[in-house]
């Protein structure tokens, strides 16, 4: 684009010809960018990097991870798969014969977010203060009805490694089921705005030329 328009542009000043707003907000986007190009190039590398880098660390984080359970099509999934983790490494924890408590507090970190971990923290204290497992989880909010209600009954009958495995299970077929669907949804999308996007530019440049060939037949 930077090498084409400018040729075009050479093009419609010889001919004097009126260029339509959509040809001159192209043509003020190429001068724009062939300028800024050495300056904006690196400067978008270095913003990168430095998001990168603030992420990494605990404020940074803290806004990432709440992002993350904000986002339209993707909260889901990071919900789901955080579930997953979680219910799969308590699971496996509880059957090796650890404490519930500490069972617990070791597969926090399996949520991998500090907002879900945050909210599982305060849960941990409701069962060190003799509270139910499956209480406490229904108030960190994040945990789904019916997880609760599956994970009430291990915790009933005494089946409760057994019963995480099974949330495990459901929730990795959630997982792909939604990554199926976002693919599905994404790759027809992806195409649309690529084909509006290249389709603009062509009619863009070429509205001129079909003005200029329109008066040399008159």
């Amino acid at each position: 684009m930077l090498y084409v328009i400018p040729t075009f542009t050479q093009v419609y000043a010889d001919a004097n010809v009126e260029l339509p707003w959509a040809t001159k907000i192209l043509i003020a986007l190429a001068t724009w960018f062939g300028k800024g190009a050495p300056i904006l190039l690196p400067s978008l590398l270095f913003a990168v990097m430095w998001l990168f880098w603030w992420g990494r660390g605990e404020r940074g984080g803290r806004w990432f991870d709440r992002l993350k359970l904000h986002l339209p099509l993707f909260s889901g999934l990071v919900i789901d798969y955080a579930l997953l983790g979680f219910c799969r490494t308590l699971g496996t924890t509880l059957s090796s014969g650890i404490p519930v408590v500490q069972a617990l507090q070791m597969s926090r970190g399996a949520l991998n977010n500090r907002i879900l971990e945050e909210r599982l923290s305060q849960a941990i204290k409701r069962v060190q203060e003799g509270g139910a497992v499956s209480t406490a989880f229904e108030e960190t909010s994040f945990f789904p009805r019916l997880a609760l209600r599956m994970i009430g009954v291990g915790e009933s009958t005494g089946s409760l490694p057994d019963m995480l495995g099974d949330v495990a299970d459901y929730y990795e077929s959630e997982v792909e089921r939604r990554l199926d669907r976002m693919t599905t949804l994404v790759e027809p999308l992806m195409m649309l705005v690529m084909g509006l996007v290249i389709g603009g530019i062509v009619v863009a440049i070429y509205i001129p030329i079909f003005q200029l060939a329109g008066t040399s037949v008159r």
